[in-house]
């Protein structure tokens, strides 16, 4: 993105996030194939149920600090994929998002 800003083109978030899809996609395909091949399964995938069911009940309900947290990341989100109506760069979104992250409580 950087070279793209030294060039003087202007392109949106959804814009690099349209023209990076397929190559994205393709590199995500490769690194899952490396990953299978380098660690095989070594026995049977067994899911149980129940005890996934178990475990998310002893987390409990979300906590204040992950409520922020989504809501930080959700804005962020949302104003990148927004940017070609308020012209906010995304460096300056990313860093707005970090400094709230980092507040205290």
């Amino acid at each position: 993105i950087a070279t793209v800003g030294f060039s003087g083109l202007n392109v949106s978030w959804l814009d690099w996030a349209k023209y990076m899809a397929v190559p994205g996609i393709a590199a995500s395909l490769m690194m899952m194939g490396l990953h299978l091949l380098m660690f095989k399964q070594t026995g049977p995938v067994h899911i149980d149920r129940d005890e996934i069911q178990h475990e998310q009940e002893k987390l409990g309900p979300m906590s204040r600090d992950e409520i922020v947290t989504l809501l930080w990341v959700l804005a962020a989100l949302i104003l990148w994929s927004t940017d070609f109506i308020h012209h906010v760069d995304p460096a300056w979104i990313a860093l707005i998002v970090v400094v709230g992250l980092s507040l205290p409580k």
